[in-house]
């Protein structure tokens, strides 16, 4: 009997070793963020979404207290740093800065290496802002009404800055809620595009609030921006939807990590990084960049990501665009 019982002693303490010792990794993880993370940016540094994931990342160093760091991966319209995040550890320490044209190169591109938004787990928003559409400071149309009217008449044209960007689709869902054809003018970038747009060689432009000085300054005439309700920076100037009911683009700047991340991660990202845009300080440096602080839960941009492909492939099918075979 004492052999059976030692024996049985011996066999239930080990197994409550076995389980013990099984329950340690476990316990033994670090709290989340332990190590230094890492923010992927599709864009060279300078530009609206680098300085916004900056301003973002700077406050989770001094939240977090381990470096959080931009990496920028420019090149091919942001596919190179979506692609890089969708095959990164899915650990919460590789994030990447997603922009509203990611849902158009989705709309667009059946070839991408990646599924949008499937292999991405948002996090939160960081930014939103309008497009502008302008002409000349010189040329004949006061208001969108005024060009409208002509546009319908035939031989109006409008400059983008590229096949598939989403001033190009933009403009052509404009054109289709109007009723008007319009001569779509690529140009390499919208920088490209101000010197025939300021001349009236080209007669409008879905543009950025970056042309905001030459705006101020009478060279350019905003004719309307493109958001639901007026901007808070050009708030006399009216919404497409003012002459087109229904008429909405607005474009975005977001964090998301990998789709396999897990979901307390993912929360604790989200809630941190929702807190954080609506602070004073990160609020003025996104907004000294011409952008408008705007935070989302990680559902909320989820939706908006899906909702904007969905937008845009109807837009490149019932406008008959051709862009990638």
């Amino acid at each position: 009997m004492i052999s059976s019982l030692t024996r049985r002693a011996c066999i239930g303490a080990a197994a409550a070793l076995a389980v013990g010792t099984a329950a340690l990794p476990a316990a033994a993880q670090p709290a989340f963020p332990s190590k230094p993370i890492r923010i992927l940016v599709g864009f060279s540094a300078g530009g609206g979404a680098d300085g916004a994931a900056r301003a973002i990342a700077d406050a989770l160093q001094r939240k977090y207290g381990v470096a959080v760091t931009v990496e920028n991966r420019p090149g091919a319209g942001g596919r190179l740093s979506s692609d890089a995040l969708a095959k990164a550890e899915p650990d919460g320490y590789t994030l990447a800065a997603l922009v509203g044209g990611d849902a158009v190169t989705a709309a667009t591109d059946a070839r991408l290496p990646y599924r949008f938004p499937d292999d991405f787990a948002p996090l939160s928003t960081i930014s939103v802002y309008p497009f502008v559409v302008m002409t000349s400071g010189t040329g004949p149309y006061k208001t969108l009404d005024e060009f409208l009217a002509a546009a319908r008449a035939g031989g109006r044209s409008y400059a983008s800055p590229g096949p598939g960007t989403t001033q190009h689709l933009a403009a052509e869902l404009l054109a289709g809620m109007a009723k008007a054809e319009l001569l779509h003018t690529p140009y390499k970038g919208t920088a490209a595009s101000v010197p025939d747009l300021i001349s009236g060689r080209v007669d409008i432009s879905v543009g950025t609030t970056s042309e905001g000085a030459l705006i101020r300054n009478g060279r350019l005439r905003a004719l309307a921006v493109t958001s639901r309700e007026r901007s808070p920076s050009m708030p006399n100037v009216p919404t497409v939807a003012e002459s087109l009911p229904g008429y909405e683009v607005t474009t975005w700047m977001g964090l998301v990590a990998p789709s396999r991340t897990p979901a307390s991660i993912v929360q604790k990202l989200s809630n941190d990084i929702q807190a954080l845009v609506a602070t004073p300080e990160v609020r003025s440096r996104i907004e000294a960049l011409g952008l408008e602080p705007q935070a989302s839960t990680a559902a909320q941009m989820r939706e908006r990501m899906a909702g904007d492909v969905a937008k845009w492939k109807a837009v490149v099918r019932d406008r008959h665009i051709q862009l990638i075979p």
